[in-house]
């Protein structure tokens, strides 16, 4: 019996081994069509900026872009999906920033279907959604501070929000603290009903992204009071923050970002960035993301990363702190 078979054998296992992993890596990316699931219904905004970049990073990549909704669970429900599937780079997610919040608000074992910091990698961001306070065209203020002197002369004006939970509902929370007034905040199921309600005149005041208010805001049937938001919108540009009138802490600055399963290679996560920055430099891609609503904004991977990192651990501070709970 020759002894040194098996052990010839298994040496030549580990040397094919190591040929088929190397001949792997030696492909080009992508080697096949790129999947972006939106973990939302078509047509709202993170379905559009991944349309749109998809669009312009296929070009590039040379490989179709291929938008795949998948809602549900706030989210959660296609970003568990995305963070089970293979980390090569050629199934990703475009969502936006209710990945960082939604953990903290849904019930643990809903809300905890993925680990946001460790089951992704951040490719970059895509784009901003803007949040904006408005209110309906007759109630007697035009900016935040004329609101807080109506708000302490008639207490339990109403706020409607997309959701219990949602950015809407934060930034309802924080600019009560911040201010020091109260409201009664009505959640609902969507930001389009959130924001009839306000129209229709049985809601006083609503924050919601400005792509949702924008063509109300300029036929007059809304007031824009405040951004919440860090700096002013090329949307809005006569519309100053709530920190600039003195109600600072409101901030939600939202994003839509990119990101792929953790342990995809750290040379394919630079190649999507570069894709994705070079989509959003093109004129093309801006103007049609402006025409949205939302404004295009580019990172690098530090970035992107870091501003992660940095929501989740806030949204989870302010949403314990103010004891917010999801629907």
């Amino acid at each position: 019996m020759n002894l040194r078979l098996p052990s010839l054998l298994i040496c030549c296992g580990i040397v094919l081994a190591g040929a088929a992993q190397a001949a792997r890596a030696a492909q080009p990316f992508p080697e096949r069509p790129i999947t972006v699931v939106v973990p939302f219904p078509p047509g709202g905004g993170p379905d559009n900026v991944a349309r749109v970049v998809g669009e312009k990073m296929a070009a590039d990549l040379k490989q179709p872009v291929i938008v795949d909704n998948r809602p549900g669970v706030s989210g959660m429900a296609g970003a568990a999906h995305d963070a089970r599937s293979a980390p090569d780079g050629h199934t990703l997610l475009m969502t936006p920033m209710t990945l960082v919040i939604a953990p903290h608000v849904l019930p643990a074992g809903v809300g905890k279907q993925v680990d946001v910091i460790h089951d992704f990698e951040p490719v970059g961001q895509a784009a901003r959604s803007e949040l904006v306070l408005v209110a309906r065209s007759d109630l007697g203020a035009s900016n935040a501070g004329e609101l807080v002197s109506l708000l302490r002369r008639k207490a339990g004006l109403s706020y409607s929000s997309s959701g219990n939970g949602s950015a809407p509902h934060i930034a309802g929370e924080l600019f009560k603290r911040v201010a020091g007034v109260d409201m009664l905040h009505v959640p609902y199921k969507g930001v389009q009903p959130a924001l009839s309600d306000v129209l229709g005149g049985h809601i006083a005041l609503s924050f919601v992204p400005v792509s949702a208010a924008l063509s109300h805001l300029q036929a007059g049937k809304l007031k824009a009071l405040g951004l919440a938001m860090a700096q002013r919108s090329p949307l809005l540009p006569d519309v100053p923050t709530l920190g600039e009138q003195g109600f600072p802490g409101i901030e939600m600055n939202g994003w839509y970002g990119l990101f792929a399963p953790k342990g995809t290679p750290a040379a394919v996560v630079d190649r999507l960035n570069a894709a994705l920055r070079a989509a959003l430099a093109d004129s093309g891609v801006e103007r049609r993301i402006l025409a949205a609503g939302d404004v295009p904004a580019s990172s690098t991977v530090e970035q992107f990363s870091a501003t992660v990192r940095a929501d989740y651990q806030r949204f989870g501070g302010i949403i314990a702190e103010l004891k917010i709970e999801g629907n």
